[in-house]
């Protein structure tokens, strides 16, 4: 009989609408915020326009997966390896960082590779089958609690 948790686990993260929307609604609360504030009108509009050059860029980059460093593909081996594949179409081998946040709305992964750089994978519902995305988050909770510390 098959194990539902057997290696290897192939994620194919998709754009998130979910994020998408979360974004906006940050960006949008933290431009109210601001006109609230009493500021010259120059000032205003120089912030302003920054937190929408945030928001495009985040919506761009992250969660439209236009940056050619951003990962499309996680792929956990039967070793235990951890494989990223970015928009570029770069495959290379990673390590998982102990710094994961799993929630059941949420997973965060941080992995090192290339030397000293970092790539940060988020995972929502919406973007992973639901079924794929709890036996990682499982594994991901089973690592951190085999981890000595």
């Amino acid at each position: 009989m098959n194990s539902r948790f057997e290696l290897p686990l192939l994620i194919i993260i998709k754009p998130s609408p979910w994020m998408s929307s979360v974004l906006i609604f940050i960006h949008i609360g933290a431009a109210a915020a601001l006109l609230a504030v009493d500021l010259h009108s120059i000032a205003i509009s120089a912030v302003l326009m920054a937190i929408a050059a945030s928001l495009a860029h985040a919506l761009v980059t992250v969660v439209g997966q236009k940056h050619p460093d951003t990962p499309v593909q996680l792929l956990l081996t039967a070793g235990e390896e951890w494989w990223l594949t970015c928009v570029s179409g770069h495959t290379f081998q990673a390590r998982l960082l102990p710094v994961a946040c799993v929630h059941p709305l949420l997973t965060v992964m941080s992995f090192g590779a290339r030397g000293r750089r970092r790539y940060s994978v988020i995972l929502t519902p919406d973007v992973v089958d639901g079924d794929l995305l709890r036996r990682l988050r499982v594994r991901l909770r089973f690592q951190h609690d085999r981890e000595p510390g």
